[in-house]
């Protein structure tokens, strides 16, 4: 389910196309393009042992020293360890003293899937401060959008509107960096934060145009993932019409979307996003799977 990691093309190879990057360890280089290849996701469960193997470089200010931290951050996040993670990445920003963006990046997306928003939020803007490098800045952009709707809004109720002007500003340069790919999830994202807006038919808009934008979307690996991202678009479009007032066109889109949800399991977050529009609950009531956010590493996923 997973395509070419663009995460990786944006902390690793686009560094070597520029000459930034020093790989003098052939185990290092190797599993490098292992990553390049085939993407965090089918790549860690195959070189984690190899990347636990490897010896820490002695050159905190070398790139090797940086990849290798990356590698093992990034795997350990890749296999749901982000709490190993975020402890391993601080231990070696604080003993080395960088400041590295890529670093702050992975920092920041594993305190985000573990709830840790605010500090991921700290750990983005960071990371765009120190440089981040221009190919990577629209995954981060719409992370913070992501970090700063959850601090928002309490079980689908906003409580802060001063986030969420945040989030919409994030989500919105995200979509702006986008252009050139067309990527439907970041419009969609807009889409769902505008809602937090009470701006219904601005993101009924937005959600038929990532509705658009999938069927010919050509970064998508497989017909199934098309459909779940038809789920999810169609799920979004009727929470908007739910929450603009129109309960019955609301309801029939969100049992639309448990329709083309293409497995059990997706089927089974669909009911329970429409239940908890239907019903709202607070955050700490809400099942897991709908309080904390997945968030790929291969962002293509």
């Amino acid at each position: 389910m997973c395509v070419k990691s663009r995460l990786a093309l944006g902390l690793i190879a686009a560094s070597v196309l520029v000459g930034n990057i020093a790989l003098a360890a052939p185990g290092t280089k190797d599993l490098v393009k292992a990553i390049h290849e085939h993407g965090w996701f089918k790549a860690c469960p195959r070189i984690m042992v190899d990347i636990s193997a490897m010896k820490e470089p002695a050159d905190r200010a070398s790139e090797e020293w940086r990849d290798f931290v990356l590698l093992r951050a990034g795997c350990l996040a890749e296999v749901r360890r982000d709490v190993e993670a975020i402890a391993f990445l601080k231990a070696k920003l604080e003993s080395s003293g960088r400041r590295d963006p890529n670093l702050l990046n992975f920092l920041g997306i594993s305190q985000l899937r573990v709830g840790k928003n605010a500090d991921a939020i700290v750990s983005f803007e960071e990371a765009l401060e120190s440089g981040m490098h221009e190919g990577t800045k629209k995954g981060v952009y719409s992370k913070l959008a992501a970090a700063y709707s959850k601090l928002a809004s309490d079980g689908g109720q906003v409580v802060d509107q001063n986030r969420v002007t945040k989030a919409e500003m994030y989500a919105q340069m995200a979509v702006d960096r986008n252009a050139s790919r067309s990527d439907p999830t970041l419009v969609a994202q807009l889409a769902t934060i505008k809602i937090m807006k009470k701006d219904y038919d601005e993101a009924i808009r937005l959600f038929d145009q990532a509705l658009q934008m999938n069927v010919s979307y050509p970064h998508w690996q497989s017909a199934e993932m098309r459909k779940v991202m038809e789920a999810e678009f169609t799920m979004g479009k009727g929470q908007t019409y739910y929450n603009k007032g129109d309960k019955a066109q609301g309801e029939a889109l969100m049992n639309e979307a448990i329709e083309i949800a293409p497995t059990e399991t997706l089927k089974t977050v669909m009911r329970a996003i429409r239940d908890t529009t239907i019903t709202p609950i607070s955050i700490d009531k809400m099942p897991e799977l709908l309080s904390v956010p997945y968030v790929p590493l291969d962002e293509d996923v």
